[in-house]
């Protein structure tokens, strides 16, 4: 049985492959087997589709029994020559809500089934069309908040899967070695070969140390623990941004209120980064605190990690109500106005102006960094299990090549079932449901 058909893509899908709100143009996309009988049936293209881009009218029954013609633009791809390996086809027509209702539940009416979230993406995996780190690129490219990251992203999904690469050709060049060792052990370069394997898994240990550490320092904001710095209106908040980060310009101002919307920054402490965001200060009203501004707070508390409270001397602070299980760090700002003697409270004492607990700070926010449970992007997942695929193969090879006894034929079993590993992160033809629905699970249909 062919692995598109175990994993069950063998039914023909369609969903809508543009944004719900797009303001001129609506397209949905068909594929599988019964897409040329739907051409047909829609828009009057008779069988065999040819790969082609060319105007039809579409008619669709509108209110009291009348009939829709739309003029819409067919794209039309014969099975071998579209994204999914699939005979497909492809309506365009002008962004109406009612117009797509109405196409999908005719779609639906023929036995058409809609598609799941990246399944046309899956199928072109399944079917041989992409790779598997291609696949995950797809996933790089939607979640891509900026220029970096998208270009990254397009990288993959050209076959540019750098990382496997390299680190394919540096295994198989021990394996070159141990080849050698095991089937012409009296040469005598390949006798002197011992101090290469040492030099040869050195670099290779190097390299996946480095590549790691790149990872780390390569994260994308997406993926980026998210502390939210909390206070009253005129707490210093902002000046305390300025002074954790160095050339950071959040608008400084005696004047409560100044900060209006949640701003993010990028924080480096070590190797380690976070995105920090400066809240608007809850300002008090004759009756008390804000409750509107409070309110409004509240709805985006939940997007985040952990929390800084920033106490002011002899001002109350009201803490919104948090998450559970998440990290809280109180402060106490201005420190600078506080003799260290009349200090109450728990919590650690910052002060802007002087740089007081700045330090202590850093380091709070590091250690919590280092500890916290990072999703990892598909991409990403892919190459951290490379990576931890070679260190695993390379603690079980390396006692075989030590001592006077050196057992290189284990050794290169080891490097063997390593290069098979490799591939199978490339091609995964078999027990692949588990790693298929990390990739996959977050795509948007259509994509």
């Amino acid at each position: 049985m062919a692995r598109a058909e175990r994993l069950g893509s063998a039914d023909t899908i369609a969903a809508p492959i543009t944004a719900e709100h797009s303001p001129r143009r609506a397209a949905v996309r068909v594929s599988g087997a019964l897409a040329p009988a739907a051409a047909q049936a829609l828009l009057g293209l008779r069988p065999p589709l040819a790969w082609a881009a060319q105007p039809a009218v579409l008619k669709l029954e509108g209110n009291a029994g009348a009939i829709l013609n739309v003029p819409v633009l067919a794209l039309t791809m014969p099975a071998g020559r579209s994204y999914t390996l699939e005979p497909v086809l492809e309506i365009h027509y002008p962004a109406n809500t009612a117009l797509t209702c109405g196409l999908l539940e005719r779609l639906y009416a023929m036995g058409i089934r809609p598609a799941a979230p990246g399944e046309f993406t899956r199928r072109a995996y399944l079917h041989g069309r992409i790779s598997l780190p291609q696949a995950a690129a797809v996933a790089e490219l939607i979640a891509a908040r900026d220029g970096e990251e998208r270009r990254a992203a397009l990288g993959l999904l050209a076959g540019e899967a750098v990382l496997l690469k390299d680190l394919k050709e540096r295994v198989l060049r021990l394996r070159l070695y141990l080849e050698a060792a095991v089937d012409f052990p009296e040469e005598p370069d390949v006798a002197a070969s011992g101090a290469d394997f040492s030099v040869l898994i050195g670099e290779l240990r190097s390299f996946v140390d480095a590549r790691r550490r790149q990872l780390r320092a390569l994260t994308p904001a997406a993926y980026l623990p998210r502390v939210l710095l909390l206070g009253p209106a005129n707490a210093g908040k902002s000046s305390l941004v300025r002074s954790l980060i160095p050339g950071a310009q959040p608008l400084v101002s005696a004047l409560p209120g100044t900060t209006l919307d949640l701003v993010p920054y990028t924080l480096v402490i070590g190797d380690q980064r976070l995105l920090l965001y400066d809240a608007p200060g809850t300002k008090e009203t004759g009756a008390g605190p804000d409750f509107q501004s409070l309110a409004a707070l509240d709805e985006k508390l939940a997007a985040f990690d952990a929390y800084l409270c920033l106490q002011t001397p002899g001002a109350a602070y009201r803490v919104p109500s948090l998450p559970e299980g998440r990290r809280v760090f109180t402060l106490h700002g201005k420190a600078d106005l506080v003799p260290k003697g009349r200090r109450q409270g728990a919590g650690l004492w910052v002060s802007a102006l002087s740089g007081e607990g700045l330090l202590e700070l850093k380091n709070l926010l590091a250690d919590f960094a280092v500890h916290w449970p990072a999703p990892v992007s598909p991409w990403r997942a892919l190459e951290l299990r490379a990576l931890s695929l070679a260190e695993e193969a390379l603690t079980r090879a390396v006692p075989l090549l030590e001592g006077p006894q050196r057992r290189e034929e284990l050794a290169a079993y080891e490097i063997d079932e390593l290069l098979s590993e490799l591939d199978n992160l490339l091609r995964e033809e078999g027990g692949s449901e588990a790693l298929l629905d990390n990739v996959f699970r977050n795509f948007c249909i259509g994509k």
